[in-house]
Parts: structure tokens; sequence; C-alpha cells
């Protein structure tokens, strides 16, 4: 099973690339690393990382995804935590509706598409 996970270096998306991992599947994850942090990255030849903002060109984001032809996105990809919210309510909101519609038009693009997409939402969408 080759799995894509946005959002790898956050909380969530580090212990599922942990999980998918020790399930011996190969794994390719995205952050754009802002509240995200390498040290959560799994150390493993069955990892890659590259550093994508999901909000960025979708043609980079086409081209990465195209390069790995995952079988699974999950996307765990947004802007959480309330402090985020209540400072700046309309850059999350626009942050985290605009990445995931960018990341469904990166699909869309691909010639090789995968047969599922998980999304996860958070409190702030």
């Amino acid at each position: 099973m080759r799995v894509y996970i946005t959002g790898v270096a956050g909380f969530l998306g580090s212990h599922l690339s942990d999980g998918a991992l020790a399930k011996g599947w190969i794994v390719h994850g995205i952050d754009n690393l802002f509240r995200g942090q390498i040290k959560h990255l799994p150390e493993s030849e069955n990892f890659t990382f590259e550093q994508i903002n999901l909000c960025g060109e979708i043609s980079v984001l086409s081209a990465s995804i195209q390069q790995f032809k995952p079988d699974v996105i999950l996307h765990y990809g947004a802007i959480n935590g309330t402090e985020y919210f209540y400072d700046r309510p309309f850059e999350v909101l626009d942050t985290n509706v605009m990445s995931t519609i960018n990341l469904l038009k990166a699909i869309e693009a691909c010639e090789h598409k995968p047969t599922r997409i998980a999304y996860a939402s958070s409190s702030e969408v």
C-alpha cells in the first residue's frame, strides 16, 4: 500500500505515518511546517518527505502526487488550534478550505489517481 499523507509533521499526521509504516506500507508525507516539526517525522527507508504548501502552486502538488503514485491519500493538512482561529479567523478558514480544494484539483490533474481519499476536518472548519 502506498499512502500519501498531508500534514505529516503534525500530531495526527505523524502518528498516522507511524501506523502505516508499522503495517509495512510505503509513506510519502508533505507538510508546510507551519506548526508541524521535522522531529515528528519517522526515520524509515519506507518514508519520504517534501515540504509543500497546500495553498501554493497546484502544479507542484500534482507533480508530487503523480511521482509517488499513491493508492490512498490521507488529508490532515490544516491550520488548527483555537489560538490561530481567534487571532486570524478568515486566514484559518481560507487556508483550510483552499488547501482541500487545491488538493482535489491537483489529484484531478494527475494521470494516476488514488483509489481513496480520507479527509479529516478540524474544529476550525
